[in-house]
């Protein structure tokens, strides 16, 4: 275990999860973290009404179960706080390097370990070393608009649930919403009130 040293990308749920296992097993390990704190999905994703769409207890793990959920389907804050909790108590955050960005991955055969260019705060460049390399990145990291005619010219704002603005006030304004998923079940009630009128659009 002396001789290994194992690097993670991403600090959200899954990296959080290798970190303490591997913290726990006595490896030496680093995580890459794009942005300047934990949670990853739960610290980016900031629109109203965010939360989980299945129930908040599986969202705790084995190994640190949380029978303090307020809600049965727990709000964005309380997910990321209970992430948060967690790096705290296992004093994780002092091995993840914030504010970087993992630019390519290479095996090197010969050596037998993974080299990982990496562009810190500033654009610094750097090469990180590894027996073992953890891809913890999740699947709805960067948020996909798709390419719809005319969007470049509309000529109001336009936005992302996963990248919600908070400076754009949509009291009495006309909102369209483009998909049905479980951030439009959450968004809609959210905004409904608010808003002058909604209009969802579902391509099935």
């Amino acid at each position: 275990a002396d001789r290994c040293h194992v690097i993670v990308i991403g600090a959200g749920i899954s990296g959080l999860c290798a970190a303490i296992k591997l913290k726990a097993a006595g490896i030496a390990y680093t995580i890459v973290e794009k942005n300047d704190d934990v949670g990853g999905t739960w610290l980016e994703n900031v629109y109203p009404g965010c939360g989980v769409d299945t129930p908040s207890h599986l969202y705790s793990f084995s190994f640190a179960l949380n029978p303090d959920w307020p809600r049965y389907f727990a709000r964005r804050e309380h997910v990321w706080r209970y992430l948060k909790g967690l790096a705290d108590e296992h004093g994780i955050t002092d091995d993840i390097r914030f504010g970087t960005e993992v630019v390519r991955a290479d095996w090197d055969a010969g050596d037998a370990r993974w080299r990982v260019q990496v562009r810190g705060p500033g654009g610094r460049r750097d090469v990180l070393t590894g027996n073992v390399l953890i891809p913890a990145v999740g699947m709805v990291n960067r948020p996909f608009v798709p390419p719809i005619p005319g969007l470049d010219e509309f000529n109001g704002p336009v936005m992302h649930t996963a990248a919600w603005r908070h400076e754009v006030d949509l009291t009495g304004r006309r909102v369209a919403v483009i998909g049905t998923g479980a951030s439009a079940m959450q968004v809609v009630p959210s905004i409904v009130d608010q808003a002058g009128r909604v209009l969802i659009f579902q391509r099935s």
